[in-house]
């Protein structure tokens, strides 16, 4: 059978049913590995609203996002960053102080800013209205295309304007093609169906992404209502592309191998199912459909140098609508199915929409990153990363980060100290701890554990690690000690303790253990560390036998991080804990209970915290967590947030 003919029957299994079976039957393989994560909502320097695309340079291995969004602030420009996601520049006009004129703003801009500003709209060379789509060619030059102003620009890879092209563009002569070195005006494109024309679209943005796609030989497809028209570099008309069915496309991609053109359809208005599965793929040479594979809610779409295909998707399941990634290899075989999380350590799942995806070669060996461009939950704006390091240009020098430092075990002679530590991708990060009874600022005043620095073996990674335990020995017990840890790398260093102002800490060892009391009325109850409690005291339950069958446990909230919050009173006797199960006397059961234990003349007793709840709750990773932000030290008073309507 040939492929057109196995596709056809792929095309029947569309519904949930059938995408699960599919789903089980494919040989799937683990996603890449999480790398890095970059960029936050904004419009200043390094900042984006929205990824509404983007590209990857294999030649710098910058990365570029086109950041638009519809509401004010409209954004209207290019952000560029390095493979390592720090924050090269942007361009637009006015973006640099606000003047009706191309500009650049950010640290390697011409001249360097520390600001940027949102790019002011318009139809000028270099000016852009709604930017939804970015390609790049074997030379670095870089296209994009415009939603609203229905043209493309290419720009050089440091955001000069080369040329544009559209229908009537040039306002000189009326041509579909306008360059910076004619000397001509430039316009914004004029709707239309002719060779070499942008049609308006009829679907809202909010539902689609990018356009436009760049093959080998440096052609250019640029997908509109009902086709996809092919250009060569310089912006002349090839060829056109009829779509297979009626309909406006949402994503499209090139394999930069065969030249093949993948696409898939836009959304309905409201952006809740797809108006057609599937993922298109056509020969650009006839048009003919020479595969469709089964994405029955496709979104975004890469490719990488291998002629792989990825596709943004969604996941359905009675807790609610995952957003994932699937990959197909150039035959169209499964490779990465639907039901893999892509997610960085401590995020369950992606619960914004994925707007943009892109690849790049990044290692000698042909290693592949993935970057993922997306819109969590209207908070936050980034890119994650996804693959090796991209060691083919070299890391940022930046010294490593000391995030914290604290004691996590003293007694009475001997204490174990570590720190958090994020090493900025630089794998030879070392570190060790200095202390001593005297602050360590003083010179000759604190002593070097171990005399040898530790490597921290974290690899190429932005991400931060807790060390190995640095044990010391010989201490005076009930004797106040100054540590601070110190790190360095090839990156830079040393980084002395933890931020400006508070670079050391201190412990104070144990006294010498008291000798137990032993006559005391309630002794029976006073062993093990209780025999040594002030005050005749013993341990005591504070939280009731019967907690219908649970415990006094809690689950991780999104950052995986225990999802509690116990206080007690300095009293000691007021208790509050939370629970992952509501138990007694609870109005409620959110996802982490919360309760106050009083200690009176019968002994302890409990009661609830969790308030009535009703209608559903607000999405967002802020729901798996405890309601309770804090509590004041008598524990009289408590601040909590609520996730659903307050019940009058």
């Amino acid at each position: 059978m040939g492929r057109r003919g196995r596709s056809a029957f792929l095309v029947l299994c569309v519904c949930v049913s059938c995408w699960a079976t599919w789903a089980a039957a494919a040989v799937a393989a683990d996603p890449p590995p999480f790398f890095n994560e970059f960029g936050s909502i904004g419009t200043g320097a390094g900042e984006f609203r929205e990824s509404r695309a983007i590209v990857a340079s294999p030649k710098s291995g910058h990365v570029y996002v086109v950041d638009s969004v519809r509401i004010n602030p409209v954004t209207n420009r290019i952000d560029e960053f390095t493979a390592w996601g720090e924050f090269v520049k942007s361009w637009g006009w006015g973006v640099a102080n606000g003047a009706a004129e191309p500009q650049t703003c950010g640290p390697e801009a011409t001249p360097p800013t520390n600001t940027c500003l949102p790019g002011l709209e318009g139809g000028g060379s270099g000016q852009f209205a709604r930017p939804t789509g970015i390609g790049i060619d074997s030379s670095g030059n870089l296209y994009v295309y415009e939603f609203k102003n229905l043209r493309v620009q290419k720009f050089s890879p440091n955001g000069e304007f080369i040329l544009m092209f559209g229908g009537g563009v040039n306002a000189t002569n009326g041509g579909n093609i306008c360059t910076a070195a004619s000397s001509d005006t430039c316009q914004a494109g004029q709707a239309g169906t002719s060779n070499g024309e942008f049609a308006q679209f009829a679907v809202d943005i909010t539902s689609q992404g990018n356009y436009i796609g760049v093959g080998p030989g440096d052609v250019l497809f640029v997908a509109g209502p009902e086709r996809i028209q092919e250009f060569d570099s310089a912006g002349g008309f090839v060829r056109s592309i009829p779509l297979p069915e009626a309909g406006e496309p949402g994503y499209l991609a090139v394999d930069p191998v065969s030249g093949d053109v993948y696409f898939d359809f836009a959304r309905v208005a409201n952006g809740e199912e797809a108006a057609q599965p599937n993922i298109y793929r056509l020969d650009p040479k006839t048009g003919a459909v020479l595969d469709e594979l089964p994405v029955p809610y496709p979104g975004a779409l890469a490719t990488d140098a291998k002629g792989n295909i990825y596709a943004a998707t969604e996941h359905f399941e009675e807790s609610g609508r995952f957003r994932e990634i699937v990959e197909f290899d150039a035959s169209g075989a499964p490779v990465i199915s639907t039901g893999t999380r892509f997610a960085p350590p401590g995020v369950q799942t992606v619960n914004g929409d994925i707007k943009a995806l892109a690849t790049n070669t990044v290692t000698a060996t042909g290693g592949i990153d993935l970057f993922v461009g997306f819109q969590p939950d209207f908070s936050e704006k980034r890119i994650w990363v996804y693959g090796p390091a991209p060691v083919l240009w070299p890391p940022p020098l930046r010294p490593p980060l000391i995030a914290a430092q604290y004691a996590d075990e003293v007694g009475t002679e001997d204490a174990t100290l570590k720190a958090k530590i994020n090493p900025l991708f630089w794998a030879d990060t070392e570190y060790y701890v200095e202390y001593g009874e005297e602050p360590c600022s003083t010179p000759g005043a604190c002593t070097q554990v171990p005399a040898s620095p530790l490597l921290l073996d974290s690899g190429q990674v932005n991400k931060i690690f807790t060390t190995e335990g640095i044990e010391l020995s010989g201490l005076k017990p009930g004797t106040t000690y100054h540590y601070r840890f110190v790190a360095g790398s090839g990156g830079g260093g040393p980084t002395v303790g933890v931020g400006e102002g508070k670079e050391e800490a201190t412990f104070t060892t144990r006294s010498e253990a008291p000798e137990p009391t032993t006559d005391c009325s309630n002794q029976t109850f006073r062993i093990g560390a209780g025999a040594f409690l002030p005050d005749c005291r013993a341990y005591e339950m504070v939280s009731p036998v019967d907690k219908e069958n649970g415990d006094i446990l809690v689950q991780c909230n999104a950052l995986c991080s225990p999802a509690r919050r116990n206080q007690a009173a300095l009293s000691g006797g007021r208790v509050t804990y939370s629970s992952y199960r509501a138990f007694g006397d609870a109005d409620s059961s959110p996802y982490s209970s919360q309760y106050l234990a009083v200690r009176g003349a019968n002994g302890w007793s409990n009661r609830s915290l969790n308030v009535p709840q009703e209608g559903p709750p607000n999405s967002g990773p802020k729901i798996l967590d405890t309601l309770f932000q804090g509590f004041s030290a008598d524990l009289d008073y408590g601040w909590f947030t609520k996730h659903n309507p307050p019940i009058l």
